[in-house]
């Protein structure tokens, strides 16, 4: 059963800082040589250490079948200035700033940019309480699309709290904004400079003007693998333009390459890990061309072994694997994890750089099923590897990490014992040839189960000893990288790999982020836990300080809303009914004052651009602001978008059926059918229940909207922001829900 998570929102918008630690030893960002790395400690106290460096990867300058860029990137008459500041002195020149990230990138912007900063105010949504850097939290074990499973089999999942180190409102960049946290703020909590902040921005508004992550965006990805790959090239042309920057200008702060470059502790596991997407994509761009950066930006490798290793000799990914399961089994997901999760993992359980570079060179394709078990997790992991060599070496090495974990061995099966924080499990490691098959489960029996199934066990099965498992780097402290591999990362509501086709419940919430509850462009936004199988409604109810404590929703409406959700009879793929309303409660003193009659939709739409990265109508979170305004009549309760993602609520009527009325309408979008009343040409609304018009609206659902609820809702829908319908209500008395 999922472990209950204290999530964070942040009132702006998030983004996971990366190289929150402690700074590099010196500028040490070139690849990997055979001079040696040194293990730098970081400001959590980890103790430094000497290994050998790994050989050498390739350039991508002689990439097989390297793209061209189908587009032109001149710009007849480009905007002067190129940057201004919206509601800020900024202490140096935006302007200049911003022509030298043109020069470094050889692009030229095609539309202003205004630049606005925030401040900072991280809050717990369960408590409302505010929280600090350093805090203890217990950060998400979802990333990229994988879920609880196959974290806890990859031995990456912990449920223990650790300092909060960096969730905070940073920066997001759209075509011609960038919204980004104020200078003081910033440089409280980071190791580079507000300067290189800035400079990370406008490298994306150029990829945003010029369409180099458009297919990026758009592609749907399948697996974690392919889904890291794209995000590697456009984060990390981001990062190699700011540390270019820095080497240049004497920008201040940090190395913000090397920054990139930390295997963080277990507890914080997914800050490191996306960290390295944007370390060795910028790697990998270092050695193209300038005039060939565009076209590997705009097209980038499929596998994150493409950009790790760009001139491999051998196709990737490679011919396919099936993960094994035993007869009668459900699978629940699948996903292909790739070499870089295969690596990060390592370093997480105590194996060396070297080490874990070598187990995961050579990786050729990979296959993860997850299963639903009555006793617990079980997973099937089936990795194919270039050669035999190869195989056996990943095999050994995890079944060091499994050594590193305390981990006895009986008849054949690994058992790692649980903790206060993780889970006990039994893992079962085979070699068939250059395959490799992990098998693990909550219970001795099942992980068994599985190793039968790929034909190829027996409990004997050993490849050479172990060698290196006394390499007892600490488990649970942080490991620096700096000098041999190095989020404000992206998280489309489309981000994340989906280890199932679509959307399965059809809640307009693709299974890839419903799996990895984050989204958002440049920012961060948290969400909380979500399932595939379940129809989910995500809402934040937004107040303006002047809104008065009487006039807003209290425990035990918060709790009705919710129960009557949850009990509308909507049939869902999995074993529950109903939908799974989240509501999260925030203040705010950007939306004070009185809106007319659109609803100072402008300001709205830019508010929620930047709490959550996107456009209203692209995103997950519904926003329902609740703030005084005037329509020009005292009866209009509440506007609304169809298929959108904001509503504004008037204070004196914030109650749980006008609510409810306007996340139909955000929601489920037209409403198509017969209608025996006068609403032959509204289909915003039905003739009565929940979306009965002009204030009608009354506490039950109609055939119609039951309908509705029961077909694919309306997920993304750009558009929906010029279909503003107005909720008016009649004199007579509204019955509340």
């Amino acid at each position: 059963m999922p472990r209950h998570r204290t999530l964070l929102a942040v009132l702006g918008c998030l983004v996971l800082l990366a190289g929150c630690g402690g700074g590099p030893a010196g500028d040490t960002t070139t690849a990997p040589t055979d001079a040696g790395e040194t293990d730098v400690a970081s400001t959590t106290g980890t103790t430094a250490r000497t290994t050998a460096a790994p050989t050498t990867v390739g350039t991508p300058a002689t990439r097989t079948a390297v793209p061209t860029l189908d587009r032109s990137t001149e710009v007849a008459d480009p905007p002067d200035p190129r940057a201004v500041a919206t509601n800020f002195e900024p202490n140096r020149s935006l302007d200049t700033i911003y022509r030298r990230v043109e020069g470094l990138r050889g692009l030229t912007a095609r539309e202003r940019v205004n630049v606005s900063v925030h401040g900072i105010d991280i809050v717990n949504p369960e408590t409302n309480e505010r929280m600090e850097v350093g805090d203890p939290f217990d950060y998400p074990d979802d990333a990229a699309g994988m879920d609880e499973s196959q974290t806890q089999a990859l031995q990456l999942y912990s449920a223990e709290p650790v300092p909060l180190r960096g969730f905070a409102a940073a920066g997001m960049a759209r075509a011609t904004t960038v919204n980004v946290a104020n200078e003081s703020e910033y440089e409280r909590i980071a190791d580079d400079s507000f300067e290189i902040l800035l400079v990370h921005e406008f490298a994306h508004t150029l990829q945003e003007q010029h369409g180099l992550n458009d297919r990026t965006r758009t592609r749907v990805t399948e697996t974690t693998d392919a889904d890291l790959a794209g995000m590697m090239l456009s984060e990390g042309d981001a990062t190699l333009t700011a540390y270019q920057y820095w080497r240049a200008y004497d920008a201040g702060g940090e190395n913000p390459l090397a920054l990139r470059n930390t295997t963080t502790e277990r507890g914080a596991w997914t800050h490191g890990f996306y960290d390295k997407t944007r370390y060795y994509g910028a790697l990998y761009l270092q050695a193209v061309p300038d005039d060939r950066r565009n076209a590997h930006v705009v097209r980038p490798p499929d596998t994150t072994a493409e950009v790790m290793h760009p001139n491999t000799t051998w196709d990737l990914p490679g011919p396919s694997v099936d993960a094994p399961a035993p007869t009668g089994w459900t699978v629940q997901s699948e996903n292909r994890v790739g070499e870089l999760t295969i690596r990060y993992a390592l370093r997480t359980n105590g194996l060396s750089y070297s080490r874990a570079a070598a187990a995961s060179t050579g990786w050729w394709n990979d296959s993860m099923r997850a299963f639903s078990r009555p006793d617990g997790m079980a997973t099937s992991w089936s990795t194919r590897w270039v050669s035999e060599a190869d195989a056996r070496e990943f095999a050994n090495a995890w079944r060091a990490v499994l050594e590193n974990r305390d981990a006895t061995r009986d008849d054949g099966v690994f058992r790692v014992p649980g903790t206060e924080y993780t889970p006990e499990l039994s893992y079962v490691v085979v070699r068939d040839g250059p395959v490799v098959h992990v098998a693990t489960a909550s219970t001795t029996a099942d992980a068994r189960a599985i190793a039968a199934a790929t034909g190829a066990w027996n409990r004997s099965q050993t490849d050479a000893a172990v060698a290196g498992s006394a390499e007892a780097a600490s488990r649970t402290d942080a490991v620096d990288d700096r000098g041999t591999e190095h989020a404000a990362a992206a998280g489309q509501r489309h981000h994340g790999a989906s280890p199932v086709r679509g959307d399965t419940d059809w809640d307009g919430i693709p299974d890839a982020v419903e799996r990895a509850p984050v989204t958002g462009h440049h920012p961060w936004v948290l969400l909380p836990e979500l399932d595939p199988t379940e129809k989910d409604v995500v809402v934040d109810v937004v107040y303006a300080t002047s809104v008065a404590d009487d006039q807003r929703l209290h425990d035990g409406e918060l709790a009705s809303l919710r129960s009557t959700w949850a009990g509308f009879p909507v049939d869902n793929p999995g074993t529950t009914s109903g939908v799974d309303l989240h509501v999260r409660t925030h203040e705010t003193t950007a939306l004070d004052g009185e809106f007319g009659p659109d609803f100072a939709r402008e300001d709205v739409d830019a508010f929620y651009e930047r709490r959550y990265g996107q456009p209203p109508g692209d995103g997950v979170v519904n926003l329902v602001v609740v703030s005084a305004f005037d329509a020009g009549s005292a009866g209009v309760v509440a506007f609304g978008s169809r298929g959108g993602n904001v509503a504004v609520v008037r204070a004196s009527e914030a109650r749980p059926i006008v609510v409810t009325h306007e996340l139909m309408h955000l929601v489920l979008g037209p409403i198509h059918g017969e209608r025996d009343c006068d609403l032959a040409d509204d289909s915003g609304h039905t003739c009565g229940g929940y979306l009965a018009p002009g204030g009608q609206a009354e506490p039950h659902l109609t055939e119609l909207l039951t309908r509705a609820l029961n077909r694919p809702w309306s997920g993304t829908n750009a558009t929906a922001v010029d279909e503003r319908t107005a909720v008016a209500h009649r004199q007579s008395p509204v019955v509340s829900a």
